[in-house]
């Protein structure tokens, strides 16, 4: 049942069904719990860092309080990819091409260091959430001092690909 629920998930999101927050304009999906789980151990939620790395994309346990780590889908300017945003700081996942981090910065929908696809893998039980290019969110097993475990931006490959398969669960209907 549950993959049947990440395929349906993905193919909302691939396609320009009717979107949560209706406007002629701007299709909006979520918001989204966007999780990643280990071969080992619990879940655990894509959110922003909250020390002095703030606005650093990084993963911690999937907690009770769900604001820091909801996100919205909006389709980018071109309507082929996505810009997402953080519900809490209102602000979008952003890559730089001299790093493999990913920070939060002021959306904008027709800049390229935001813009995301998202496709399903492993026969729709997860997504892939990848940059412009190509490079795509995976989770580390790297721990920091604040304890997140960090987030970066690598190509796939075989070795990889379970690191960056996240399952994007609804949190409200909007």
């Amino acid at each position: 049942m549950r993959h049947r629920i990440a395929a349906l998930l993905a193919l909302v999101l691939a396609t320009t069904a009717t979107p949560a927050h209706a406007d002629a304009t701007l299709y909006r999906y979520g918001p989204y719990i966007t999780r990643w789980t280990p071969q080992v151990g619990a879940a655990l939620c894509l959110t922003f860092a909250v020390d002095q790395t703030e606005g650093l994309a990084v993963t911690e346990v999937c907690a009770d309080d769900k604001t820091r780590q909801e996100w919205l889908f909006t389709q980018d300017n071109d309507g082929r990819g996505f810009v997402v945003q953080n519900v809490r700081t209102e602000q979008c996942l952003r890559t730089r091409a001299d790093t493999e981090r990913v920070v939060q910065a002021r959306c904008d929908r027709a800049a390229r260091d935001q813009y995301w696809t998202v496709a399903t893998r492993d026969a729709g039980k997860t997504t892939s959430l990848c940059a412009a290019d190509g490079r795509c969110l995976t989770a580390l097993d790297v721990v920091t001092p604040q304890g997140y475990r960090q987030v970066a931006l690598r190509a796939t490959t075989p070795a990889l690909q379970s690191r960056q398969a996240w399952t994007l669960a609804a949190t409200s209907l909007g």
